[in-house]
């Protein structure tokens, strides 16, 4: 007994020694300054029994200032690649250095075993690494994508349907292509962001596009209906020289005439007067279209009146465009992501207008992180706040801009620009929901304001206010439909004070309520068919004329 208790203590003794030892050797102590990566390296494996792989030319900058006594390498690791891109992973004896990405030499415990569970829903997953958009975007090209339940017969067609969106900011692209390069059939997003396509059953190799967005393409295997949802990375093309081409593909493709679809990027583009990005001004250089008269933002679109055009902005109908006497449009650049101009050909949704249709449409909001922007002009001051309230589901956007011209006009020492008054501001306000894959609500309102005097008492102020909902829902690959809830009022005032038996206030207002909703069916890539239903109610006071004051003798 006593042998066997002898024995157990030596061992004992013996595997702690071992330890204690290969703890001692994994201890470094070091005293360098401004030394080269590779003067680390010899002194690690002179104390340890590591061995460093690494790149020379991508460590050859790196400069180690290290003071250690007997502390662990790893720590020391650590330490010394604090601050900088360069990552290690230790394997037995060997230590990898990398950049950029962290090497992983192992695999996961049940990789080569068929019968393992598979990991839950609340398992965390391995983070290889944190690729950037472009090495994302060339994995995601390379994958092969498996859409829709397999089956035993691969004859006949499937719908391929999803939504293409900005991989910086979570937002849906309009317009985008999708084509199948086999077949070279395709079709473009809708103004949702959504597409379907018909193919036949099997592999086919898809392209997506726009101008200003990088392409991508997806390798699929479409089994039946299904859904594939591709994020676009912005571009920006250096040219060395310039190729003007006319839309031979968009007259081919479809039947609307008459449409002009702008972006704000090419707006901002236009150099316009005061450094103030303006919608209207840019509507005006199309062809058929004139303003009114100069320093007027009034549209006369191929001979008819300002009267029959329908301006929207976000499915909401505003009256007054102009801000400043009409110098500028009550719209906020920051805000907007698309403009397209009906000159002819308005389809039955949009109404019975005469002569055009300007619909205007603001963005969703970055649905990826916060941000803000703003701008100074020489007459006017604009602020932007946008970004997620639930990640990757629920986003906001706030844009606001003022004029500072009433300070101006107190700094000009004339006495007739020290009595007059100049304002406006305008707020925009969205809130876009993602309930589920098949439903999206958007939330809008729209605000703006002008006041002004000049040379004389009487005061003129007028007013647009807006407010949306729009339902989108998703019945199917091929049927899709929404709901939009509108109310829209323009308010405009007269006032004269100066005179207090004269003074009066004049009101006039018009508003209206409308309720919409659309349903839109693709029955093949060549034909799609749409209907709807559309009430619309006015509410107008044609003119108020009311007294100011005790001493006005002016009559109701």
């Amino acid at each position: 007994m006593k042998t066997f208790l002898s024995c157990i203590i030596i061992e004992l003794f013996f595997v702690g020694y071992v330890l204690a030892q290969e703890q001692k050797q994994n201890l470094i102590s070091a005293n360098l300054s401004n030394a080269s990566f590779e003067d680390f390296v010899r002194v690690v494996e002179t104390q340890t029994e590591f061995h460093f792989f690494f790149d020379h030319r991508s460590t050859d900058s790196l400069r180690i200032n290290l003071v250690s006594t007997n502390e662990p390498l790893p720590i020391v690791l650590k330490q010394i690649f604090e601050g900088t891109r360069f990552l290690f992973s230790v394997y037995q004896n060997s230590i990898f250095i990398t950049q950029a990405r962290e090497l992983y030499p192992f695999l996961p415990s049940p990789f080569f075993d068929e019968d393992a569970e598979t990991p839950s829903a609340n398992q965390k997953p391995i983070l290889y690494s944190d690729f950037d958009l472009k090495e994302q975007s060339k994995q995601d090209e390379d994958k092969i994508y498996r859409i829709g339940e397999r089956t035993n017969s691969m004859k006949g067609k499937a719908i391929l349907s999803g939504v293409i969106k900005n991989v910086l900011t979570g937002e849906t692209i309009i317009g985008a292509a999708v084509v199948d390069e086999n077949s070279s059939s395709g079709c473009i997003t809708d103004p949702f962001g959504r597409y379907q396509l018909e193919l036949t059953k099997g592999s086919h190799t898809l392209k997506f596009k726009l101008l200003g967005m990088k392409p991508t393409v997806r390798h699929i295997i479409l089994f039946s209906n299904g859904a594939l949802n591709v994020e676009l990375t912005e571009e920006i093309t250096p040219l060395k020289e310039v190729l003007v081409r006319s839309d031979k593909d968009t007259h081919v493709m479809g039947l609307q005439m008459g449409v002009q679809k702008l972006d704000i990027k090419m707006m901002k583009q236009i150099p316009l007067a005061l450094g103030e990005t303006d919608v209207l001004k840019v509507i005006t250089a199309l062809p058929g279209v004139q303003t009114v008269g100069e320093g007027t933002l009034g549209l006369n679109v191929r001979g008819g009146s300002s009267s029959q055009n329908l301006i929207l902005f976000n499915d909401a109908f505003i009256y007054n465009p102009a801000h400043f006497f009409g110098f500028f449009s009550t719209f906020n650049p920051d805000v907007i992501k698309s403009v397209e101009l009906f000159k002819s050909g308005m389809t039955a949704d949009y109404g019975g207008r005469l002569s055009s249709v300007l619909d205007i449409r603001a963005r969703e909001g970055n649905l990826k992180k916060f941000s803000v922007s703003g701008g100074v002009s020489p007459v006017a001051v604009r602020l932007t706040f946008e970004g997620p309230l639930i990640n990757n589901k629920t986003s906001f956007l706030v844009g606001i801009r003022s004029t500072y011209s009433d300070w101006v006009m107190r700094q000009v020492d004339v006495k007739t620009l020290l009595n007059s008054q100049a304002s406006f501001y305008d707020v925009t306000a969205n809130i876009n929901h993602k309930v589920n894959e098949n439903n999206s609500l958007l939330i809008s309102a729209y605000n703006s304001s002008d006041q002004f005097r000049l040379k004389s008492d009487t005061s003129y102020k007028y007013s647009n206010l807006n407010a949306s909902a729009k339902w989108t829902h998703v019945f199917n690959p091929k049927l899709y439909a929404y709901v939009v809830a509108g109310f829209s009022q323009y308010r405009y005032t007269i006032s004269g004070n100066e005179a207090p038996a004269t003074a009066s206030n004049m009101n006039f207002s018009v508003g209206q309520v409308n309720l919409k909703t659309d349903f839109t069916y693709y029955h093949n890539n060549h034909h799609a068919f749409s209907g709807g239903i559309s009430t619309l109610q006015y509410f107008l006071s044609p003119g108020n004329l009311q007294p100011s004051g005790s001493q006005s003798i002016v009559a109701p």
